[in-house]
């Protein structure tokens, strides 16, 4: 009897863009402007807090998000800073931005000269809740199946959740209403049509059996549980074979 080879599931695709809201609106502070020796106003600086570090649910994704802040590539401190995600819209830019305990902090200036900046200034002074979101791509995505737990940002979630454990940041926004589904799916559909492969527990996992297989039939030694974190590059013997990795050894326990 031919033995019926088990079919796995190719991996699931998810949008790219990534748009999370933090909903604390206290967590923007608008600084009263300040007056220079010629008694002009200074550019209004502003804080916030952008990220909390949990799950969030956005249009697009079949399970709540978290952004794993360890992983979240930051080109360059100063970022524009936008209002509903749209370059039309410019508030300002960042001259700061740090991530301390699994949250991440803002600071910069408003420095838009158009409608927007006023805008902003004006709403904000009339107790406006205006809510920050982070613009960013999704660069790696691990899926966490139901009855799995992983950890991010210093706290542990439960599945089924995705972590986008790699990630670079475009922009942080000022938004009216950050979790409104209306609201999410205009940043969605405005979103470039590409889609990333999501990686799973599993598909790692059969990844390394099929790499521990060969390493055993060229003859050389196993990978070894903690030997690495993320390694990418190609590894020899000293006999000429060569092995292109691409891996996350630590995944694997034996």
């Amino acid at each position: 009897m031919t033995k019926l080879k088990k079919q796995h599931r190719p991996p699931e695709q998810v949008p790219v863009r990534l748009r999370i809201c933090c909903e604390d609106s206290g967590g923007i502070k608008l600084e009263a402007a300040a007056e220079t020796e010629e008694d002009k106003p200074q550019l209004r600086r502003f804080s916030m807090t952008a990220y909390t570090g949990g799950p969030m649910s956005i249009t697009g994704w079949r399970y709540p998000v978290v952004v794993d802040l360890a992983g979240l590539r930051v080109p360059r401190k100063s970022r524009p800073i936008l209002k509903d995600h749209d370059r039309g819209q410019i508030v300002g830019h960042t001259d700061g931005i740090r991530v301390t305990d699994g949250r991440m902090e803002v600071t910069g200036v408003i420095s838009g000269a158009g409608a927007t900046a006023a805008e902003v200034i004006a709403t904000s002074q009339n107790g406006f809740p205006w809510q920050s979101s982070l613009g960013a791509t999704a660069d790696k995505v691990v899926f966490i199946a139901e009855g799995k737990t992983a950890k991010a940002n210093g706290q542990e979630f439960s599945g089924p959740l995705y972590i986008a454990r790699k990630a670079t940041l475009g922009e942080v926004s000022f938004v009216a209403l950050g979790a409104d589904d209306e609201t999410s799916a205009h940043v969605a559909a405005g979103a470039a049509n590409r889609n990333l492969e999501v990686t799973t527990m599993e598909s790692l996992a059969m990844g390394m059996r099929r790499t521990k297989s060969m390493l055993i039939a060229w003859g050389l030694s196993e990978p070894t549980t903690g030997a690495c974190m993320t390694c990418t590059g190609t590894c020899g013997n000293g006999a000429g074979i060569g092995i292109t990795w691409n891996c996350r050894v630590a995944l694997i326990q034996r």
